[in-house]
């Protein structure tokens, strides 16, 4: 066991006394050098690299995304100035508040213009007078102001009465008529029991 062990160093120091095995193991420790400063000294700086290219892509990104708000922005302000001169029709169409004195008065004034005279009406409910400051439309719903009135006169008038209502530039919308006549002695009367519907906006 001794002599195979003696037999086994001698030819171990045999070896390491060549220049190869000196090489060899030169190259091993540069190896390992090279290896070690790889992982402890390279690899923080390759993953500052790494992050410094991610963040410029997601800067593209938002730059991109950015630029194509900026262009729908335009567009919408575009289009805004095109229509700008009729939201003021809009709010007289559908004001934010119920108006009902003056959704009254208009009708009165459109009955007599229509040569008609009105013998009743009445409101469902007296909204409250509430204006509202429009900021966000998904804050808004539409509500309905109805009015059930009695109208006397000829058909033809009758029918420009409720004509007249629904072309108006407040929107009313004449969504029921009935006729009745009154006979009398004298001469006949048609009556007519109308409908109306007036939207407003309110919260």
């Amino acid at each position: 066991m001794n002599l195979k062990r003696k037999e086994l160093l001698a030819v171990l120091a045999k070896f390491y006394k060549k220049p190869i095995a000196k090489v060899s193991f030169e190259f091993f420790i540069s190896l390992i050098t090279i290896i070690f400063f790889t992982i402890f000294a390279i690899r923080p700086t390759l993953l500052i690299i790494a992050d410094l290219i991610k963040e410029i892509d997601d800067k593209q990104t938002l730059d991109q995304q950015m630029q194509k708000k900026i262009a729908a922005l335009a567009s919408a302000q575009e289009e805004y100035q095109l229509v700008q001169d009729k939201i003021s029709l809009l709010d007289q169409a559908i004001p934010s508040s119920p108006e009902l004195i003056k959704s009254l008065k208009t009708i009165e004034k459109i009955a007599g213009e229509s040569k008609v005279i009105i013998s009743n009406l009445k409101v469902s409910a007296i909204p409250e007078e509430k204006q509202v400051a429009i900021t966000r439309v998904d804050q808004l719903s539409r509500t309905d102001i109805y009015f059930n009135l009695q109208a006397v006169g000829d058909y033809p008038a009758l029918k420009n009465f409720a004509a007249a209502l629904n072309q108006y530039r407040r929107a009313f919308v004449v969504e029921e008529v009935s006729f009745q006549i009154d006979d009398r002695i004298i001469q006949q009367t048609l009556r007519a029991n109308m409908s109306i519907r007036a939207p407003y906006f309110g919260e």
